[in-house]
């Protein structure tokens, strides 16, 4: 097998990759970014509905609120290829530390929503 072919190969399995991860991998993302950015109602709306019943709106807020409490940067990423449940991956960096974490973004009424981040 020639250079040229393994390189296409390589590519094009990469590209796959992205584009199969990318949507819950952005859910989480602006998840992310709206509670770094004080937006608590958006983000509420972005969590599934498993959360949701677990954790009444008024709630919320305080609930996170230590979570960016100094946050300085977010990252998200998945490996999880197919399903309507997958796990993405994400850390939180503060001025002393970065903590990792994992979460679930479900694919539930049209959008891609975060779950299993109040556990």
């Amino acid at each position: 097998m020639s250079i040229f072919a393994l390189t296409a190969i390589a590519s094009g399995s990469w590209w796959f990759l992205r584009a199969q991860t990318r949507a819950p991998v952005a859910a989480v993302d602006r998840f992310l970014d709206d509670l770094e950015r004080g937006k608590y109602d958006e983000a509420y709306t972005a969590l599934c509905a498993e959360d949701r019943q677990r954790m009444p709106r008024s709630d919320f807020s305080s609930s996170v609120s230590s979570v960016v409490a100094g946050l300085e940067t977010h990252d998200a990423f998945s490996f999880d290829l197919f399903g309507a449940r997958r796990d993405v991956h994400y850390s939180l960096s503060y001025p002393d530390r970065t903590d990792a974490f994992d979460v679930v973004a479900v694919h539930e009424r049209g959008a891609w929503r975060v779950c299993d981040f109040l556990q």
